[in-house]
């Protein structure tokens, strides 16, 4: 893995990072066959359709 610089730190809305964590932390408590995806796909999904993070590259 390539090294990746710092970057300053990113305030979100505590209601959002609330959600952000819970969705993570069941992440590692349950299963991913009911849902039929895995665990980097659920990753994914909670960092852009709750928190609205993205990579850069989805800008093109």
């Amino acid at each position: 893995m390539k090294d990746i610089p710092l970057t300053p730190d990113t305030y979100i809305p505590d209601t959002i990072y609330d959600r952000l964590v819970d969705t993570l932390a069941r992440l590692i408590e349950a299963p991913f066959e009911p849902a039929g995806t895995d665990a980097k796909t659920e990753v994914i999904a909670a960092l852009g359709e709750i928190g609205g993070v993205w990579p850069e590259g989805a800008l093109n």
